[in-house]
């Protein structure tokens, strides 16, 4: 065996290998891309349904327009024979139920369908808005029932900034991915309907529009994917860096000031907005390019096609002039839905790398350890003990080992000691903020664990070293935490 037979042997079975791999990893994107959007529609069959129907009658509309163009054309230039078998028949029933001249008949039913087109049209933008409403609400709500859910810990670990995106600024960009799916998912109905009725008036112009059509798309999908997705999540991790500096800015202001430090957090700042911005022209111009080519190539495609038939045809050229504008009008139905799938594949895809934060945050089980107890607490009736109690944060890193603590009843009772030295854990293991890792505190006889922290809590009073005013009245800010109407 020559040693070129071996070389070529192993390049096509890298090459075999390779594209297995990239197999393998579309198919693993796809069905995570079908699971998360199974996961945001989940309770809104009503609505996708509704969004079904109405796409494909708004596509029937917008064919019907087409179909009654041509016999208007073929009527206008005075022409009798109709030139498309397949529609012959339904021309025919349009004839014999009026007698008004043809043209004028067929420009009545042109203008109906055109008016039920309007309708059909406003209809799926209102059922489409209901649906981002309800998406987005119960988002929302879920988001904060999940905040609500979570271990103190999860907001020690992570940064404010990032916590404030996945509340406030993803649910954003869930609106604007599901405005620009559903008008994604509506288009594509309407131009796979017209490029069925093309289908059956003509052929030739209906694949011209196909591989046209086609070509776009795959254009847009290579640049959505390269770069849209790309730069969403460059903007979501700039996004998250501004409201980090800021809130530290506003929250430390006073101390800020008082060391003169206010050009560090500006460069900060800068340093989070130039992360993004300083790509976003190069990216935003790549974005709209298709587009602006289409239009181009579409009316000098139009103008092309016009040139070939008249060579064709020279003889029958006026004869053909009916189905050229009918192919123009159609091209002009299907050409701003496909502008619109560019912009909106761009959109789309810039804004999923936030339903994927969103979707790994509530589907995230790491901060959920506190379990709660069942035991109702009423009143403190005994000692607070705390039993060979060991407590770390992160596994390996004792904070706290073997304490034995008692806090008597009707005392009271000081912790003292340097900075470090766990005062501050012991309060946090009393709130049950954290679970003791060793030993176990114990209340009443019974282990803090197996109280119901609602009822415990409701009878703790806690004053904290950190200074907490939201806003609201005195009042309310006085009373917080209990009920003193």
């Amino acid at each position: 065996m020559s040693s070129e037979t071996v070389y070529q042997g192993g390049y096509t079975s890298r090459m075999r290998n390779g594209f297995v791999a990239r197999l393998k990893t579309s198919v693993k994107r796809y069905r995570r891309t079908y699971t998360i959007l199974e996961f945001y529609s989940r309770g809104f069959k009503r609505h996708l349904l509704a969004l079904l129907l109405f796409s494909m009658l708004l596509g029937l509309m917008e064919t019907f327009q087409i179909v009654l163009l041509y016999p208007i054309l073929n009527a206008s230039f005075n022409i009798q024979d109709v030139g498309i078998p397949f529609l012959e028949p339904l021309y025919n029933v349009v004839r014999s139920i009026s007698d008004l001249p043809e043209v004028v008949t067929f420009c009545l039913l042109f203008i109906g369908f055109v008016f039920l087109t309007f309708l059909v049209t406003i209809t799926y933008r209102l059922i489409s808005l209901l649906f981002t409403k309800a998406v987005i609400v119960k988002t929302k709500g879920t988001i904060f029932d999940k905040l609500k859910e979570n271990d103190y810990r999860y907001f020690v670990d992570n940064k404010q900034g990032d916590v404030l995106y996945n509340v406030i600024t993803s649910p954003s960009q869930i609106k604007q991915f599901l405005d620009q799916s559903t008008r994604v998912f509506s288009d594509v109905v309407v131009i796979i309907t017209i490029l069925i009725a093309l289908f059956f008036m003509s052929p030739v112009a209906m694949t011209i529009l196909l591989v046209g059509g086609i070509g776009f798309i795959a254009i847009v999908r290579y640049i959505g994917n390269r770069v849209a997705y790309f730069i969403g999540k460059v903007q979501m991790q700039s996004i998250s860096s501004e409201n980090l500096v800021i809130n530290q800015y506003i929250s430390g202001i006073r101390q800020i000031r008082s060391v003169h430090a206010d050009g560090y957090w500006k460069k900060e700042y800068t340093k989070a907005l130039r992360n993004y911005w300083d790509k976003f022209v190069r990216y935003r111009f790549t974005e709209q390019l298709p587009a602006a080519l289409l239009q181009a190539v579409f009316f000098m495609g139009i103008a092309a096609v016009v040139i070939v038939l008249y060579y064709v045809h020279t003889d029958q050229f006026l004869f053909i002039i009916p189905l050229i504008g009918t192919f123009a009008f159609s091209a002009l139905k299907i050409l701003p839905r496909l502008s619109a799938l560019s912009s909106s594949n761009m959109q789309i895809m810039n804004a999923y790398p936030s339903l994927e934060r969103i979707y790994g945050f509530l589907n995230n089980s790491q901060y959920n350890t506190i379990r709660n107890g069942t035991a109702t607490f009423d009143a403190l009736t005994s000692d607070i003990v705390f039993e060979d109690v060991g407590f770390q944060y992160y596994e390996g890193q004792d904070l706290i080992t073997d304490v034995n603590l008692t806090i008597h009843k009707n005392q009271v009772t000081a912790l003292v000691g340097h900075s470090g030295s766990g005062k501050s854990t012991i309060v946090s293991l009393l709130l049950r903020y954290y679970d003791v890792t060793e030993g176990r505190i114990t209340i009443n006889g019974l282990d803090l664990r197996e109280y119901d922290i609602a009822t415990f809590l409701s009878k703790v009073g806690y004053v904290s070293q950190d200074t907490f005013i939201f806003n609201a009245s005195v009042r309310e800010n006085i009373a917080f935490g209990g009920d003193y109407t």
